[in-house]
């Protein structure tokens, strides 16, 4: 499954890529606190609830530190982070931010009975026509990610071509061509056997590790239905994420 459902298409998402770029820019050693709401809010156009946004999605990812009564401040550690585990970003990104070259190969789409297990993920009637497809993400030649991801045939209206999986990730197919907002996920993470992968697949090439990190789980709608069923595999060679989370000292 993809990891980014949530469509980066918003007026918060745009300032809080800005603020990404700001703060990647910033001499840390001269300060490290932030403009005030108001202010990040009159330089960029927008309102105080847009900006206030983009600094929670900041906040919640450890890029920056607020401190009730004397403002908003930056991680120093945050220039240190290459991928947050709780941010949901295209896969290809993921690539990239790791410092390799991507390359993305479509290697399957499929129609196919949903099994009992998918069709009970899904919410579905059992052999319901369900589409899998499946994607490869190599990093300088390398097999670094590998996504399979499942959705019911009959949200789209129209039959969508192999063009279009090849043109976006699944989350802009089910946005654009079934008119399906994704709004959240749910993961499951466990490590599993390379080969095993690879007897599951149509990937070209192996994973160069003995085993690779799996993130199993179900991509909901904005009416709290299941839209895709599906499975990633990351390289951890390549691939590696940092997990923050804030701690409430009692």
């Amino acid at each position: 499954m993809e990891m980014r459902p949530f469509l980066r298409k918003n007026l918060s998402d745009t300032v809080k890529a800005e603020l990404y770029e700001y703060i990647d820019n910033l001499d840390l050693d001269k300060g490290t606190k932030l403009p005030p709401e108001n202010t990040i809010a009159q330089n960029y156009g927008v309102s105080r609830v847009t900006v206030r946004r983009a600094l929670d999605e900041l906040e919640q990812e450890g890029v920056i530190i607020r401190i009730h009564g004397r403002g908003t401040f930056v991680n120093p550690q945050a220039k240190q982070f290459k991928i947050n585990l709780g941010v949901s970003q295209e896969l290809g990104r993921l690539v990239d931010q790791s410092g390799y070259e991507m390359r993305i190969c479509l290697t399957a789409v499929e129609t196919a009975p949903a099994d009992i297990i998918v069709a009970k993920a899904l919410g579905i009637p059992a052999e319901s026509k369900v589409i899998c497809v499946e994607r490869a993400y190599y990093a300088d030649g390398k097999l670094a990610i590998l996504c399979q991801d499942t959705v019911a045939e009959d949200i789209f209206p129209e039959r969508v071509s192999r063009e279009d999986w090849e043109e976006s990730s699944t989350f802009d197919v089910v946005r654009t061509k079934a008119g399906k907002l994704a709004v959240r996920d749910w993961i499951q993470l466990k490590t599993v056997l390379a080969q095993e992968v690879k007897s599951l697949s149509n990937i070209e090439g192996e994973f160069d590790c003995g085993s690779v990190l799996e993130f199993f789980g179900l991509v909901y709608g904005q009416d709290n239905q299941p839209l895709i069923y599906g499975r990633t595999y990351y390289n951890t060679n390549y691939i590696r994420f940092n997990l923050v989370r804030n701690i409430s000292a009692f």
